[in-house]
């Protein structure tokens, strides 16, 4: 202790005996950058030029700020002239001063100074994952080597935690703290009941000095999508026929679910590969489903499918049918429909023979329709009522049958065409009745027997005093048929006339009156005197228009007698005529 005194004292007298003296300082080695902390070697020597006593003193200077009394070396040395004072030291960086700094040497009123170097609290490293894109349940694992500047391995502190990126806050789902031994960093993360979607990895070291680095990799992708694959032994499918669906997903243990014609399955796996059947019901649709498979594994992630079969038709039921609750009228339409059903009560397409026939059998129709489509079939004017049968045949079914009913009809027509009067029957049933003629205000009744479609003439030429226009009805089952004004003509020959009038039942009383005059005039011309020698010619002419006057006389007779049907004039052909006038003629 003693020594250092003087060694002091000494010293301070040199400082002020001896006058001032040059000394070469110089710093043998480059500075870098360095980490708070740090043990930094500063090396350099100091050369006087002659022997001198006095204090050694490095400092450290970081821009404005120096490091505080004491400085990093202060000591006194003694150094002789051209000899070197080395100086070798291992400084360590304090806490608080970072930035641009250098050493500072001073020895008595010389100094120099150090190159510049930095001093920051940044580490260097790398992270490592073991992949970027995982499913959900998968393990992240991290590994990392954490550095100083100076390839120091890194002890302190770290956090590792999980961010999802574009999304609102509280985003972060994975936070973890660890103590960082040298340099390394190892760690797992089970990612489960995480959103999906993409992440980044931050990791996060610091060391009491505050040295500290964060580390992120982007775009760790999170998904619940299981990468598999799906398909069924064949596209087209009977009704009833069984679907095998085989397929493989990247699970190890999920469940299978199948929706098919609405319904599901679900069936448990624990391997790769699955097959499963379902069956196809009997009555389903025909034409293109979807069958849509979806594997779903214990973390929820998922594969999913849609696969497409095509369901052929089957014909199960032939159909006809005909609008049987209601009763058909002649010439009305009866709408006849044919169709064939497959499973699902779908049209199938195919031909249909569609035969109608009456309770004889009679064949009315005899067509091929398609399935679905309808058949007008127009009834006859003249059909007779009936019911009848509809018959539909397939080579794939048994006949099918329906009907309809033809109600019955019976009505007339009636028209005044060449002076005579027309009736026809326009139902489809026989007319045996009466029809009840109106000329004016005068009425006859005649007898109509005719089938469907068949016409009676009736002649009124006899019913009529003189020819001119009549107002002309015709009456049947009391429904007038207003025929209007016609003009009737009576062309008949005068012998037609007298023996229509008698037979027709006209006047009575002028056409005896007139009968009365003729068989007088011919008995006058008989018995005139001297005509008795007549020829027995003219004998056989007279007996002959006698015979044929007491024929109309008792026809004329009978008819008062009790007949109540009358019947139109007979027209005399006109040989009779002549033949008559001729003998007339004779006898005068």
């Amino acid at each position: 202790m003693k020594k250092w005194l003087i060694l002091l004292l000494v010293l301070f007298s040199a400082s002020v005996v001896v006058p001032m003296i040059s000394a070469e300082i110089v710093f043998v080695n480059n500075l870098g950058k360095y980490n708070i902390g740090d043990d930094v070697n500063v090396q350099g020597y100091v050369q006087p030029s002659q022997d001198n006593i006095g204090y050694f003193i490095l400092e450290l200077k970081c821009g404005d700020l120096s490091y505080p009394y004491p400085p990093l070396d202060n000591k006194p040395v003694n150094i002789k002239a051209n000899e070197r004072y080395s100086f070798d030291k291992f400084l360590s960086l304090p806490y608080g001063y970072e930035g641009t700094c250098n050493f500072k040497a001073s020895f008595k009123s010389e100094s120099q100074t150090s190159n510049t170097f930095e001093i920051v609290d940044d580490l260097k490293g790398d992270v490592f994952v073991n992949k970027k894109l995982f499913k959900l349940g998968e393990k992240l694992e991290i590994t990392a080597d954490i550095l100083y500047l100076d390839n120091d391995k890194f002890n302190g502190l770290g956090t590792i935690y999980l961010t999802l990126t574009n999304t609102s806050v509280n985003n972060t789902y994975f936070y973890k703290n660890l103590e960082v031994s040298n340099g390394d960093i190892t760690h797992t993360i089970a990612l489960e009941n995480i959103p999906t979607g993409t992440y980044t990895l931050y990791t996060e070291v610091i060391d009491g000095f505050e040295n500290n680095k964060k580390f992120n990799i982007n775009n760790i992708e999170v998904t619940d999508k299981l990468t598999g694959a799906a398909s069924l032994d064949k596209e087209d499918y009977l009704p009833g026929e069984k679907v095998e669906i085989k397929g493989n997903v990247d699970a190890d243990k999920y469940n299978l679910f199948v929706d098919f014609d609405e319904k599901s399955e679900e069936v448990a796996f624990e391997a790769k590969d699955f097959v499963h059947s379902l069956n196809i019901r009997n009555d389903i649709k025909s034409g293109y489903h979807d069958l849509d498979v979806k594997v779903t594994d214990v973390y929820g992630n998922h594969y999913e499918k849609s696969l497409r079969l095509n369901i052929i038709p089957v014909a199960t039921k032939l159909e006809v049918k005909a609008d049987s609750e209601r009763k058909y009228l002649p010439e009305e339409t009866v709408e006849i429909t044919g169709s064939i059903y497959d499973q699902g009560s779908d049209l199938f397409n195919d031909i249909i023979n569609v035969r109608i026939i009456n309770s004889k059998n009679d064949e009315l129709l005899n067509v091929d329709i398609n399935s679905g489509d309808s058949y007008s079939f127009k009834l006859d004017k003249y059909l007779a009522p009936d019911t009848y049968s509809v018959i539909a045949k397939n080579i794939k079914f048994n006949d099918e049958y329906s009907s309809f009913t033809v109600d019955k009809v019976e009505t007339i027509s009636a028209s005044y065409e060449d002076n005579r009067l027309k009736v026809v029957n326009d139902g489809n049933i026989a007319i045996n009745d009466n029809i009840i003629v109106y000329l004016n205000d005068k009425s006859q009744t005649f007898s109509l027997n005719v089938k469907p479609s068949e016409n009676r003439i009736y002649d009124l030429r006899p019913y009529i005093k003189e020819d001119r226009d009549y107002s002309l009805k015709v009456n049947f089952k009391g429904k007038d048929i207003d025929l209007g004004s016609q003009y009737i003509l009576d062309d008949r020959p005068f012998t037609s006339k007298i023996t229509g009038a008698v037979i027709g039942g006209g006047d009575i009383i002028v056409y005896l009156l007139i009968l009365i005059v003729i068989v007088l005039i011919l008995l006058l011309l008989i018995y005139r005197p001297g005509k008795r020698a007549q020829t027995f010619e003219r004998e056989s002419g007279y007996r002959e228009a006698q015979e044929r006057l007491k024929k109309i006389r008792n026809e004329k007779l009978d008819k008062k007698a009790g007949s109540s049907r009358r019947f139109p004039g007979r027209d005399i052909s006109q040989d009779e005529a002549r033949d008559f006038r001729e003998q007339m003629l004779k006898k005068r």
